[in-house]
């Protein structure tokens, strides 16, 4: 669910024609069942592009993310990484 709505926020960033195969996300599994960890592998080439400067389009995804997740009473953890 997250997932698809991160997918979408996520592919205007980056300026490939075959962005799937650049980044991949994968859900976490979480202890609690109000808690959803969500982890963005991305290539090296658009890392820059989907963390940003400073971590500030990071930072607004995970603020998007949750303003979603509020509506259903979850919270979501991203964390990005390097394929």
């Amino acid at each position: 669910m997250y997932i698809d709505e991160l997918t979408k926020l996520i592919e205007p960033l980056i300026n490939k024609e075959d962005s799937i195969l650049f980044y991949e996300i994968r859900q976490l599994p979480s202890l609690e069942q109000d808690i959803v960890n969500l982890l963005v592998m991305c290539h090296h080439e658009i890392f820059g592009h989907v963390v940003g400067k400073n971590g500030q389009v990071a930072n607004s995804l995970r603020k998007l993310i949750n303003l979603r997740s509020a509506v259903d009473h979850k919270k979501v953890n991203l964390t990005f990484e390097l394929l």
